[in-house]
Parts: C-alpha cells; structure tokens; sequence
C-alpha cells in the first residue's frame, strides 16, 4: 500500500505487516527512519506520476469516485 505522508503507530504497522500489507509512505520529520528497498523507493517516487494520470482521467474524461458506502446510496 502506498501513502501520503502520515504519521503510523508501531501497532499499526505490525498490524498491517501480519496481514500481508507492507506500507509505502514518505517519511514526516517526527518520525523515525526506516531502510526501504530500491524497487520499493522507486515505486515510492512513481507515486507522483500515477496521482498526476489519475488526475487528467479525472478532469479530461470527467471521472468521479463518488464513494457511496451503500447500494441504496447509490441511486439516490
């Protein structure tokens, strides 16, 4: 999973590691640092470049996630 920078729990991170979900995110300034592999900074640094192809979708093909949380919401 990669991620925006944000603060992460220790739980948190153990908690998503024994699920099978390693999370990407940049590091805040608070936070201590951890040893990342190279494939894994690089698809990091790609982050960028996928938010931005997600954009154009979004405003040249008029594209919105409209995060209904209910089949009902749905229609209405």
């Amino acid at each position: 999973m990669f991620s925006d920078k944000a603060y992460i729990s220790k739980e948190l991170f153990h908690q998503l590691l024994t699920n099978g979900l390693r999370l990407f995110t940049n590091l805040r300034k608070d936070m201590k640092t951890y040893l990342l592999d190279i494939d894994d900074k690089r698809l990091l640094n790609k982050r960028s470049l996928i938010e931005s192809v997600f954009n154009v979708l979004k405003k040249h093909m008029h594209l919105e996630h409209t995060q209904h949380r209910s089949p009902i919401n749905l229609f209405i």
